[in-house]
């Protein structure tokens, strides 16, 4: 099984965030390198609380249209990478 604690994480902090992206991040595992981790930032309406979340990669194709790549892990292990990310980027 893998082990959350052994990821690096690196986390690129975005100056001038547009669409809501405030930071990118590329995770690292043995010899597996994934980039393009998203850290978005939403203001709820209502409360004023600001809310982040971790989004896996995506890509475009040539007419610009967006798809999910293919990224999978059990809900568990997702959930404590995220908060690793999270973690990490509110501390950094």
């Amino acid at each position: 099984m893998l082990n959350i604690n052994e990821f690096k994480i690196e986390i690129t902090k975005r100056e001038n965030a547009e669409n809501n992206i405030v930071a990118l991040v590329t995770i690292e595992y043995d010899t597996m390198r994934v980039k393009g981790f998203r850290i978005i930032k939403k203001i709820e309406a209502g409360t004023g609380e600001i809310v982040h979340w971790v989004a896996p990669p995506q890509y475009y194709n040539k007419i610009r249209k967006k798809y999910g790549t293919l990224f999978f892990m059990p809900k568990f292990l997702w959930k404590k990478l995220e908060e690793r990310i999270l973690a990490k980027y509110l501390t950094g």
